[in-house]
């Protein structure tokens, strides 16, 4: 029987591998931002829960700060009509 992974947990490895490759230098904030696009909620549980080891680190609380500052594409943007 052949095991198949879900698509929450494909997407759970595809962001932590991006953020470590992120946190090692390999690629850029833009780039992060790009991969977690739609995934944000997920992006800053795996960053609080899965990166301590970064914790302190210039990476670490810049992609911190920009998870928190954009606006969500599922949510209306502050003032909107709704």
């Amino acid at each position: 029987m052949i095991a198949v992974r879900s698509i929450e947990e494909i997407n759970q490895k595809r962001l932590r591998q991006s953020l470590r490759a992120f946190f090692e230098g390999l690629q850029g904030l833009k780039w992060i931002l790009g991969v977690i696009d739609s995934e944000e909620v997920l992006a800053l549980q795996l960053l609080l829960t899965r990166s301590q080891n970064f914790v302190g680190t210039p990476r670490y609380e810049q992609l911190k700060a920009n998870l928190g500052a954009r606006p969500s594409s599922r949510a209306p943007a502050p003032g909107a009509a709704v």
